[in-house]
């Protein structure tokens, strides 16, 4: 006889939504932006549940990026161009 009881350590649990109870992975799906960048890449993804539409999660795909501006340093004065004779 089989025993169907998890071994230590081992989870078989499965996610179940807080508003509406429905269990499993195959109702937790995300879903792409309609809203595009000029690439075409979607604005974000939203995760959610496919039987009530609770939200789990908003994920951001198109993300703007500051560059940092070019370092620039000044030299240091040496004592000998510093202009005192």
């Amino acid at each position: 006889m089989a025993d169907d009881r998890p071994l230590r350590g081992e989870r078989r649990s499965e996610p179940r939504c807080p508003d509406c109870g429905v269990t499993g992975m195959e109702h937790i799906i995300s879903r792409e932006s309609i809203e595009r960048s000029r690439a075409r890449q979607p604005w974000f993804s939203v995760v959610h549940c496919d039987a009530c539409g609770h939200v789990y999660d908003v994920i951001s795909k198109h993300v703007f990026t500051i560059e940092a501006p070019p370092r620039f340093t000044l030299p240091r004065q040496s004592e000998s161009s510093s202009g005192e004779r």
